[in-house]
């Protein structure tokens, strides 16, 4: 198009002779490319038609991102429990789970409803449209299906790891098998460190409460991507 545009200057033809193709502006990206502004967001799926594309957070929320939405929005914390439990003595929060914790682990104690409410926060900050991914979506970008511990995951201690710390698919989407479980649309999906650590045997799957958190379900987002915002003029 480059070679084209200048080949036509040269010829000293005046560009409206070849309108609407002379201002017709391209989509270079690709799916797996970062895209441009805050953040680490991966492209996973490409405008078509009518149909906006699609682009997940590489890495779930961490504590310190969750820490700036509550300094601004005063958003109360949740109840917290361990997963698969109906009474518990210590009393948990996303700032104090019941184990060590630090800004880049992934936050916890997160009910489906808090990380809504970040959604719509973060949204309307950056004019974006964003919600929690379904599990097949999370599944098919993320990698590590079929894997039981990601890399260098403690898998055999109490706790979290950084939330980038999981192998990357080829969309540039890190796992966090091994590390927390996420909320998605419709409950939970993955495997957490509960989950992985032998101490705790044979995990049995209790039920899934979207009003409390857990102290090893974190979560990211996905945003929808308008064409207009992958397009670039060719000059």
């Amino acid at each position: 198009m480059r070679a084209l545009k200048a080949r036509i200057r040269g010829l000293g033809l005046p560009s409206a002779w070849f309108e609407p193709h002379w201002s017709r502006r391209l989509i270079l990206a690709r799916p797996g490319d970062r895209l441009p502004g805050p953040g680490d967001w991966r492209l996973v799926r490409l405008p078509e038609g009518g149909r906006p594309g699609l682009a997940l957070q590489a890495r779930p929320v961490t504590r310190a991102e969750w820490q700036d939405f509550v300094a601004a929005t005063k958003h109360p914390a949740s109840p917290c429990r361990v997963r698969g439990t109906v009474l518990s003595l210590r009393k948990r929060s996303w700032q104090a789970p019941g184990f060590a914790q630090q800004a880049d682990h992934p936050v916890v104690c997160i009910s489906r409803a808090d990380a809504e409410a970040y959604a719509r926060w973060l949204g309307g900050r950056q004019g974006w449209k964003l919600g929690l991914p379904t599990a097949d979506e999370l599944e098919r970008h993320a990698a590590a299906a079929g894997t039981r511990c990601a890399a260098d995951a403690p898998c055999r201690i109490e706790g979290t790891q950084p939330a980038s710390a999981g192998p990357a698919s080829r969309m540039g989407v890190r796992s966090s098998h091994g590390n927390v479980r996420e909320w998605v649309s419709g409950g939970v999906a993955g495997l957490g460190w509960r989950d992985l650590a032998e101490r705790r045997g044979t995990q049995r799957e209790g039920s899934v409460d979207p009003a409390r958190g857990y102290d090893d379900v974190g979560f990211r987002l996905q945003r929808t991507v308008a064409a207009a915002e992958l397009e670039t003029a060719v000059d």
